[in-house]
């Protein structure tokens, strides 16, 4: 099973999840994960490679990724989100939980972006991947938000990649490392960086740790979601503060960055993942 309530997608009328004044970045932050992804992977791959990417949101990844030349399948539970998909990409993602060999046929490229902390079951999830990769040439990416990041030690409480209500299992890099493993997999590269997340983690947690926790979680959501309401009450008091400790945690995530990927703390952990030799 996964956690995601129907209305994770609900914003407007096209089912974004987050305010639609925040779309034109994540759209290019979309585009150049695509860019990165195909940098990464160890081999060329030919026009017409499949690629399965796994509670794919409103299908953003898979637009992009299609426009490369892949043939790209997706998966996603919350209906809003394959309503938008099919709306605004024509991507018909399939409604399922545990993606099935037998359903979906194998792949080249599989990706869970920022999935797997939403599993309640994830070794179920790895025990299909050996029958959904392809070959050993063929690719699993894992991206999670570290639990042990230098955000998270910093200010739980306040730090985006929580989520206390979606986000029921956490797993640090050794977990995540064990399971894989035990699914006949292994990690044969490892990335530290996500533009869409590290910077906005590290903010958040600066923040909270500006203000003592007051700045929290739920008050950085809402105002994802519905910016206009940072300036109505209950809210325009904490979004005053946020104003004024904004430009040292600006400037604070940008030096941090660095420090936290040379500490090993990194607010997100990218795993490449591959068939074991001998998983046959």
């Amino acid at each position: 099973m996964t956690t995601y309530d129907q209305d994770y997608y609900a914003q407007g009328k096209k089912n974004y999840r987050f305010s639609i004044l925040f779309q034109p970045i994540l759209a290019l932050l979309y585009f150049w994960r695509v860019q990165v992804t195909l940098a990464r992977l160890p081999h060329a791959y030919r026009t017409g490679s499949r690629a399965l990417d796994v509670g794919a949101g409103r299908g953003e990844f898979l637009f992009y990724l299609r426009q490369k030349g892949w043939q790209v399948v997706g998966t996603q539970i919350s209906r809003p989100a394959i309503s938008a998909a099919k709306q605004h990409y024509d991507l018909t993602l399939i409604e399922t939980n545990i993606p099935s060999a037998q359903e979906l046929g194998q792949f080249d490229l599989i990706t869970y972006w920022h999935v797997f902390e939403h599993l309640e079951n994830p070794e179920k999830h790895l025990a299909e991947i050996s029958k959904l990769l392809k070959d050993e040439q063929s690719v699993l990416i894992i991206e999670v938000p570290n639990p042990d990041s230098l955000g998270a030690r910093l200010c739980y409480r306040s730090w985006l990649g929580s989520d206390p209500e979606n986000h029921i299992n956490m797993v640090s890099m050794s977990a995540l490392q064990q399971m894989i493993e035990e699914a006949r997999l292994e990690i044969f590269q490892l990335d530290s960086f996500a533009s869409k997340f590290t910077f906005v983690y590290l903010y958040s947690a600066l923040c909270g740790w500006f203000s003592n926790g007051y700045l929290d979680f739920d008050y950085f959501l809402e105002l994802l979601k519905r910016p206009a309401a940072a300036f109505q009450s209950p809210h325009i008091g904490k979004t005053m503060l946020l104003i004024l400790i904004s430009p040292p945690a600006i400037l604070g995530s940008l030096m941090l960055t660095p420090v936290g990927i040379w500490l090993n703390q990194p607010e997100i952990l990218r795993s490449y993942i591959r068939l074991r030799e001998n998983s046959g």
